[in-house]
């Protein structure tokens, strides 16, 4: 009766003054020792430890007795230990931002009052650019832009008006970025596209001091699962899609690899990278081929050689790369180069020919064409002739050789566009020969002696036939009673 008469006479008994001698900053959850130093306090005086914004008794005892100390909690949570009476420990357990404030005891009671600092994960925001960061070409030709971002943080910390400072750190793509409540960064290059930049904060003096030590390699986890993570907020993420003009323009297949064969079929893809996309258009020799990354060209021929160039445009600028395609080529000789000698007579047609690979067709330069002196032309011809394989040609020279005086060298060029090769021809007196290739002796006698075998293997089968038909007559007639008459044996008589 007297405890309770006592305790309710001292909750209406409120300090006008408490004299803070310490401050405890500390997290949520955790548990903190409020230390009660009451060796000036005069024995057996009641004393109460009451938390001043809720107007709460958290523990009451008297001054010197050990033993006679009540704890008051809402939860339970909290233990008092009166070491001698003197020293008292009020141990507060499972904190929260309520259990935040001023703990003071009895007016005229010195030596216990203590603010408790019970910090929390601030609410952060991010004051984001009007704009993406545009990277333009520097002096050396790299492409640069610059980005600003400011990181807001409003603390949840208890009670509101603590003293303590925020500390900001930032993170792109997870690994540590910077310092600082605003982010300044000149060097955006095109690396940093869909960049993820996330800003941390706290008000936690401890965890301040680790965020400030991290080192370059240090990642957000170390933040996100550490020590701190009750006491860290993050913002939302920032992803960086910096614009830029065409960076970079390609073909597939590269340049190297564009083979152009007539006949076939050239299909060329062109790509950019830009932000905002590009428009891409091709142009053949400066006329717009294709409003798409795609060009396809069936069936190549001469009139497809010229220029591709592929433009890709954006608002901040454009670029280009092209190819050629050019299927034209100098006339080739198909056997080694050198005279093909021909023997002649005086009063035959000679007429000699020669094997030309080219595109497009190589056509006889009459203006070249030497003979040998006091022949007239009206007796000499050249022509090109096309043949049944794709740019190979016979050039033929036709002569007749009307006197002695026609025999020697004949010589001239053939050319196209890309080129030209010299072709001569030497007349001499004796059996023609062409440019056509000799006849292999040994073969032609193999071929003589492989057509005897097989007429005389042919001679033999008709042998063997006839024979097999003429037994299985004589074998048939002797079964009906007669002989074949053409037997030769000993018969008296034949039947008929």
């Amino acid at each position: 009766m007297t405890v309770s008469f006592i305790y309710l006479s001292l909750l209406v008994s409120v300090a006008n003054a408490c004299e803070v001698i310490c401050e405890i900053n500390v997290k949520p959850n955790e548990a903190v020792d409020l230390i009660l130093n009451l060796t000036n306090v005069e024995t057996k005086k009641l004393v109460q430890l009451r938390h001043v914004p809720n107007d709460r008794i958290v523990s009451l005892g008297t001054a010197g007795a050990a033993s006679e100390w009540k704890d008051f909690s809402r939860n339970n949570n909290t233990r008092t230990n009166a070491h001698s009476g003197a020293i008292v420990t009020v141990t507060l357990l499972g904190l929260t931002r309520n259990d935040a404030g001023k703990y003071c005891c009895d007016e005229g009671v010195t030596g216990c009052g203590t603010n408790l600092i019970v910090s929390d994960k601030p609410v952060i925001n991010l004051t984001q650019p009007d704009r993406q960061p545009l990277l333009e070409k520097g002096v050396l030709g790299i492409f640069k832009g610059e980005i600003n971002l400011t990181c807001n943080a409003v603390s949840t910390t208890k009670p509101d008006n603590h003293n303590l400072t925020m500390g900001y750190t930032w993170f792109k793509n997870g690994v540590i970025y910077g310092n600082g409540k605003r982010l300044h960064d000149n060097e955006v290059d095109i690396t940093y596209k869909e960049a993820s930049i996330v800003c941390v904060a706290t008000d936690y003096p401890h965890c301040k001091k680790i965020l400030q030590q991290l080192n370059h390699f240090s990642t957000i986890e170390t933040v996100n699962r550490g020590e701190c993570s009750s006491v860290v907020g993050f913002s939302e993420k920032f992803i960086v899609h910096p614009e830029y003009g065409p960076y970079s323009i390609k073909l597939q297949p590269d340049r190297g690899h564009i083979k152009p064969i007539v006949g076939s079929d050239l299909s060329v893809d062109c790509t950019s990278d830009c932000n905002p996309p590009c428009d891409i258009k091709w142009y053949k020799d400066g006329d717009v081929l294709s409003n798409n990354k795609h060009i396809n060209i069936p069936d190549l021929q001469l009139d497809d050689d010229g220029v591709y160039m592929c433009i890709a445009s954006n608002t901040y600028g454009n670029r280009n790369t092209s190819f050629n395609i050019d299927l034209s080529y100098a006339p080739v000789q198909k056997r080694r180069a050198g005279d093909d000698i021909i023997e002649t007579v005086v009063g035959e047609m000679v007429t000699a020919s020669r094997g030309i690979f080219g595109y497009p067709k190589p056509v006889v330069d009459v203006a070249s064409i030497i003979t040998p002196s006091s022949v007239s032309l009206y007796y000499t011809n050249y022509t090109v002739h096309a043949t049944h394989t794709t740019h190979y040609y016979r050039l033929t020279l036709s002569v007749h050789v009307v006197t002695d005086d026609y025999l020697g060298k004949y010589c001239v060029y053939v050319e196209n566009k890309k080129g030209k090769t010299h072709i001569c021809h030497t007349l001499t007196e004796g059996i023609t020969i062409t440019d056509e290739e000799p006849v292999n002796m040994p073969v032609l006698g193999l071929g003589i002696c492989l057509g005897v075998v097989i007429l005389v293997f042919s001679v033999i089968i008709m042998v063997l036939v006839i024979k097999f038909h003429k037994d299985k007559r004589r074998l048939r007639l002797s079964e009906h009673g007669y002989y074949y008459i053409g037997d030769t044996s000993d018969k008296s008589s034949v039947s008929v």
